[in-house]
This record gives structure tokens, C-alpha cells and sequence, in this order.
């Protein structure tokens, strides 16, 4: 019975020592004796080595990113276009920290809290949200201006004409910033000034005339100047209409004659006078 209880002790120590010569290794697996492998702990992954059931912690340890993917120190992982970071050891503790921190516009980086404007809109690259070895940055629109058709900027409630007594204004509203027309009236050549639409008035050779806006297919705006009537100025400049039967003295050739104002036939219907000497 002694001889079978010693060797049933042996057994036992065996399978003893056995179990305890394993460590919990990677997750889900045990690891051997001598075994090295890499553990996850918060944002590092430690390298270690089972010794006799023990871990034995190793120098060369690794970053450990939100997949759960060890990297090694001072390499670079690339998160977007314009954002890296690098995996560093500091006050003994390794971590990621961001080695290009920039909002993406348009193809390009734009540093925190600098702008970049491209045409007439300005962008700003600001931080939005902290967390725990991690910035959120948010890229917003800081000015919005017009832009013309030579590519100049214009600032919202700026005016510009683009012809005489048009006027378009630079307007920000919910579907953007763009010109709005704002005013479309007739230029009067005779007067150096602005006709109305609708406006009828007398030019100084007696042409009746009305300012005049239509659509054209393309959604511009079209103003002319219309003809209503035409009539016969004086030596003085008073106008008289054609067949009103009226008098009037006119200098036709050097010679001041007496004349009436009378209808043509010709394609403009233009008026003549009618003069007795």
C-alpha cells in the first residue's frame, strides 16, 4: 500500500506542476512554458513570457489600437487623408499620439483652427469633441461671399451692375449664397438716367417711349426701349404730333418757315414736316 500511495503522490505532483506551468495566454489560448506572446491592456500591448506559470513582462512592447492590432513603437497609422498617429513611449507608457491632425477640404489639409478658402467660401478647421487620446475635428463654413463672372469675391449685400441700370445684389439664403436681381429698369442715353418698367416719356427728338422687360427662355431678363409714337420738334423744341392740324415755325436750310407735322409712309413711320415758305 506505501509503495502504490508514493507513486500515486508522484502522479499527482506531476499533473501539479503540469497545470501550473501554463499561463493564460492571448485570448482564448494558453500559453507553454517559454511561451511569448502579447497581451492587450487598455491602449498597450504588453509583450511577456510564461516562466513556470508566471508571466514575465518583456521590454519590447506595442501600441495597441481600437481593433485591438498591436503596432511597434514609432510606427505610423494613417486614420484619413489629413490625420496620422504614432505609436510613442512616454513617461514609460506607450500610446498613440497624432502626428498630422488636420480637417480635409476640397483634397487638401487644413491645420486646427486655420481657414483656407477656396473661390469665395472660407473654411475653418476647429475641434468639436475630446476624448480619451482622441480629437474629433469638424470643418465649418466661417464667410460665404459672391463671386462674379471675372472671379471676384463680393460680401453678401454687396451690389454690382453689370449694365447700366441693372443691378444684382449678393444674397445668402437657405439653398446658398448667389446674386439675386434686384433691379432691371431701362437706361435712357438721351437723359443719362434710369427708366422704370412701364415708364413712358418724350425724348428731346420727339420719340414716344416706354421701357419694356420680357423673359427670355433661359430665365434672363431682357429691357428695351419701345417706340409708342413719334412726333416733329420746333425750332424751340416743343413737340407737335403728326396731323394735328398744328403750326409751327422750324429753320429747314438756313430758313425759319412755317410748318406742320405730318404721317409717312416709310417702313419706321417716321413723321415729316410740311413747310410754306
Amino acid at each position: 500500500m506505501s509503495l502504490y500511495y508514493g507513486k500515486f503522490s508522484q502522479v499527482i505532483s506531476t499533473v501539479l506542476f503540469a497545470l501550473v506551468t501554463n499561463c493564460d495566454g492571448e485570448i482564448g489560448s494558453c500559453a507553454k512554458h517559454g511561451e511569448r506572446y502579447y497581451k492587450n491592456v487598455q491602449t498597450a500591448c504588453l509583450h511577456v513570457q510564461c516562466i513556470h506559470g508566471r508571466e514575465t513582462f518583456l521590454q519590447d512592447h506595442m501600441c495597441r489600437d481600437e481593433s485591438g492590432t498591436c503596432h511597434k513603437q514609432g510606427q505610423v497609422l494613417t486614420l484619413s487623408q489629413c490625420m496620422t498617429k504614432t505609436c510613442v513611449l512616454k513617461n514609460k507608457k506607450l500610446f498613440y499620439e497624432f502626428s498630422a491632425h488636420a480637417c480635409a477640404v476640397d483634397g487638401q489639409c487644413v491645420d486646427l483652427n486655420s481657414t483656407l478658402t477656396i473661390g469665395c467660401v472660407t473654411y475653418k478647421c476647429s475641434q468639436v469633441e475630446n476624448g480619451h487620446n482622441n480629437v474629433i475635428l469638424k470643418t465649418g463654413v466661417v464667410d460665404v461671399a459672391c463671386q462674379d463672372s471675372n472671379g471676384a469675391c463680393h460680401p453678401v449685400g454687396a451690389k454690382i451692375s453689370l449694365e447700366q441700370c441693372v443691378e444684382h445684389t449678393c444674397k445668402l439664403s437657405k439653398k446658398g449664397v448667389g446674386f439675386e436681381l434686384t433691379k432691371a429698369e431701362c437706361y435712357d442715353p438721351d437723359m443719362n438716367t434710369c427708366r422704370s418698367v412701364g415708364e413712358q416719356w418724350t425724348a428731346s427728338n420727339c420719340q414716344r417711349l416706354v421701357c419694356e422687360k420680357s423673359m427670355s427662355d433661359h430665365g434672363s431678363v431682357n429691357l428695351k426701349l419701345k417706340t409708342k409714337s413719334l412726333g416733329c420738334p420746333n425750332e424751340a423744341g416743343e413737340c407737335f404730333s403728326p396731323n394735328d392740324g398744328k403750326t409751327f415755325t422750324k429753320r429747314i436750310n438756313s430758313s425759319l418757315l412755317q410748318c406742320q407735322c405730318i404721317s409717312s409712309n416709310d417702313s419706321q413711320n417716321r413723321p415729316q414736316y410740311k413747310c410754306y415758305s
